[in-house]
């Protein structure tokens, strides 16, 4: 049984090279730019920024538009509505089954090829000469989540939800000398199926997890305790530090992290 992407958008949208973002059309995200600063919000908010073909070829469009302009400076990196992204927009996938060996090496060349198209999509904020920062809130659901090569990342009150990653590190991965803070974040039902944890934090690199954050305002609502529940690794452990790593917690006047459930086969 192969899964095949019903591509209903086609490569048009980055074969006219590297345009102009400003004046480009969009259907699925929206690009703005305030001085040198460029914006770029995933913009499905009704499908919880579902990403379906139209927003990967229109996120490798607005990367590589980023990238060439020389009035861009940084780029920041959102979702509009309840949640950051669910993932992949399933109803894309049509399930097929082929009849014979030919057939079956055609679907798996095509299924490579397309893979790899979905996978530069993924990269391109990545792949930009510009540094881009991810402004995550609440959900961030489906692929598996890097924080790598030097960088930082501070998120509050958000869910690392059902990621996954079949390769060396792991479905959540701080590695090669960066660091992520985190208060009052989920970490449930992720996994990793080789070598590393569902956490994975390596490379001298430093987790970081604050306890209950207070508002400002005396409610506490700028986060709480993290948890990490029903996590899982098909090797090593469910959370992997390694390599001079370093994972820190502070509770303040409560707790920092609580563990349930987690496993490693």
């Amino acid at each position: 049984m192969i899964l095949r992407l019903a591509h209903r958008a086609t490569a048009a949208a980055t074969r006219g090279g590297r345009r102009d973002a400003a004046r480009a059309c969009y259907s699925t995200i929206k690009y703005s730019k305030v001085g040198a600063v460029a914006d770029v919000s995933l913009a499905r908010p009704d499908k919880f920024n579902a990403m379906n073909p139209t927003m990967f070829a229109e996120l490798i469009d607005v990367f590589r538009a980023i990238e060439a302009d020389p009035g861009v400076r940084a780029a920041v990196l959102s979702g509009e509505g309840k949640h950051f992204c669910s993932g992949l927009d399933l109803t894309q996938f049509t399930v097929m089954q082929p009849d014979d060996a030919t057939e079956r090496q055609r679907h798996i060349i095509y299924l490579r090829r397309h893979i790899k198209w979905l996978q530069d999509a993924i990269g391109a904020a990545e792949a930009c000469g510009k540094p881009v920062l991810a402004a995550v809130h609440s959900a961030a659901i489906g692929g598996a989540v890097f924080v790598d090569h030097g960088s930082t990342v501070d998120v509050r009150g958000c869910a690392f939800r059902e990621n996954y990653a079949n390769l060396d590190g792991g479905a959540v991965a701080v590695r090669d000398h960066s660091a992520l803070a985190a208060a009052g974040c989920l970490f449930w039902r992720n996994a990793a199926g080789r070598d590393g944890g569902a956490l994975h934090v390596s490379n001298r690199s430093t987790l970081e997890l604050v306890g209950p954050v207070d508002d400002g305002g005396g409610g506490g609502g700028g986060g709480g305790e993290s948890a990490f529940v029903q996590n899982s690794a098909s090797a090593g452990s469910a959370v992997y530090i390694i390599d001079e790593s370093v994972m820190r917690a502070d509770g303040g006047d409560g707790m920092a992290l609580r563990f349930l459930s987690n496993a490693a086969r």
